[in-house]
C-alpha cells in the first residue's frame, strides 16, 4: 500500500492541528476575551470565519482516523502493546502538564471575568490536591476543557485489539456495515436515547461520559482508520483523484469546498467517518504539490501533539498572553499569532525535555566511566 507513508500522516497531522487551532479560535466566540473577534465577511447572523472555525472540528476525526490507522501499521503482524502506548501517551501529556499547570496556579489564578463564557476565566482560582491528582491521570479536564480528547483516545487503545481483529475476519461490506452501526450508536443512541432513560446517572461516571455520551462520530473514525490500513481505499481514492490529470489540484480543492459544505450545511457530522479518509488523501498530496504549504503541515504535525496540548492556554485561560494573541481583534491576525504563539511554545517545551534526556544520558555515562576507573584501581 503507497498510502499514507510516515511523511503523509506528519503533513496530516500539521493540518488537523491547524484546523484545531481555527476551531478554538474563531467557532467559539463567548469564550474569546473582551468581547470576542470581528471579521471582513458576513454570513447570516455571523461571519464567515466563525462558520469555518466550526468545520476546523473535523480535525477531531482526523486525528481518530490517523490514530486507528497509525496503530494498525504499526502492529501489524506484531503484538499489540497497550500497556507500551498507554504509557507513551502519558507522557506526552506530563510533559506538558509539569510545565504549564503550575504556571497557571502561580500567574494566571484570579484573573476575573474577562470573556461571556466566564467558566474559562476561573479554571486557577482554587487549588486542591484531589484536583490535582485527577487531572494529572486523566481522569478529570478540570485545568482544560480540550485535553478530554487524552481520556477518549486511551480507551480507543483499549479496543483497538477487538478492531484489528474484526478487520480481520470481515468483508469489506462488512466492515461498512460495522461503521455505520457504530456511527448510529455512539453519535445519536448513547447519547440522546440511552440518556432519556439514564438520566443524570452519566454524571460522574466519567468513562460512560468521555466514550459514549460523546454524541460525534469519533469512534466510527478511530474503526475506519484501522480497516483502511489493512486495505487499499486510500490508494483507489488518490487513483480515483488521478482521472483529473492536470486539474487534480483544482479538483482536490472544489472536493474541500464540498465537503465543507455538506458536512455543515447538509449532512453534518454523521459521514466524518467519509471525510476523514478523503481529506488525508487531499491534504498529503497538495502538501507534495505545494511544497511550502506542505513545511508548513509537517512542521506543525511533528510539534502536533504538544500544540494540541497547549494552545488553549493562549486561546482561553491565561488571559495576559491572550490579550497578546487577540491584540488586533480582527479573526485572521488572531489565528496566525495564535498558530506561531503556540508552535514556539510547543517547539520550546521539546527543546526543554531533549536536553533534560541528554543531560541524563550524560550523567548516567559519567557514573558509568566513574564506575569502572574504581574498578580498575581495586
Amino acid at each position: 500500500m503507497k498510502l499514507l507513508k510516515k511523511n503523509d500522516t506528519r503533513v496530516i497531522k500539521g493540518a488537523a492541528v491547524i484546523l484545531m487551532l481555527m476551531h478554538h479560535m474563531w467557532a467559539f466566540q463567548e469564550r474569546i476575551a473582551d468581547g470576542g473577534l470581528k471579521g471582513l465577511i458576513p454570513l447570516g447572523n455571523t461571519y464567515l470565519f466563525v462558520f469555518l472555525g466550526h468545520f476546523g472540528k473535523v480535525c477531531v476525526p482526523l486525528f481518530f482516523f490517523l490514530g486507528g490507522y497509525g496503530l494498525a501499521k504499526r502492529y501489524e503482524g506484531r503484538k499489540f502493546d497497550a500497556l507500551g502506548r498507554l504509557k507513551k501517551l502519558y507522557l506526552s501529556y506530563w510533559k506538558v502538564f509539569v510545565i504549564f499547570i503550575p504556571i497557571a496556579f502561580l500567574f494566571f489564578g484570579n484573573q476575573g471575568v474577562y470573556a461571556a463564557d466566564a467558566s474559562f476565566c476561573g479554571r486557577y482560582n482554587v487549588f486542591s490536591v484531589r484536583e490535582l491528582v485527577l487531572n494529572f491521570l486523566a481522569i478529570l479536564d478540570t485545568y482544560n476543557y480540550e485535553w478530554w480528547f487524552l481520556r477518549c483516545y486511551m480507551l480507543m487503545i483499549l479496543c483497538f485489539p477487538l478492531i484489528r481483529y474484526a478487520a480481520g475476519k470481515c468483508s469489506p461490506a462488512a466492515k461498512f456495515l460495522i461503521i455505520l452501526i457504530i456511527t448510529v450508536l455512539f453519535g445519536k443512541v448513547f447519547p440522546d436515547v440511552w440518556y432519556a432513560f439514564i438520566g443524570d446517572a452519566r454524571q460522574g461516571n466519567v468513562i460512560y461520559d468521555s466514550f459514549f455520551c460523546m454524541g460525534e462520530p469519533f469512534f466510527a473514525c478511530f474503526v475506519m482508520g484501522v480497516f483502511c490500513a489493512g486495505n487499499d481505499l486510500l490508494d483507489r481514492i488518490s487513483a480515483f483523484l488521478d482521472r483529473a490529470g492536470r486539474f487534480r489540484a483544482a479538483a482536490e480543492i472544489l472536493l474541500i469546498l464540498t465537503v465543507i459544505l455538506v458536512r455543515q450545511v447538509l449532512l453534518r457530522k454523521y459521514f466524518d467517518f467519509l471525510y476523514a479518509p478523503l481529506l488525508s488523501v487531499i491534504i498529503s498530496d497538495l502538501a507534495r504539490r505545494l511544497p511550502a504549504i506542505g513545511k508548513i503541515f509537517e512542521a506543525f504535525g511533528q510539534e502536533s501533539t504538544n500544540i494540541w496540548f497547549i494552545h488553549s492556554f493562549f486561546c482561553y485561560y491565561f488571559y495576559g498572553i491572550v490579550r497578546i494573541v487577540i491584540a488586533t481583534h480582527w479573526a485572521v491576525p488572531s489565528f496566525a499569532t495564535l498558530a506561531v504563539i503556540s508552535y514556539a511554545a510547543a517547539r520550546l517545551v521539546t527543546i526543554f525535555w531533549q536536553k533534560i534526556s541528554s543531560l541524563r544520558i550524560l550523567a548516567a555515562s559519567r557514573d558509568q566511566r566513574s564506575g569502572q576507573a574504581v574498578g580498575r584501581h581495586v
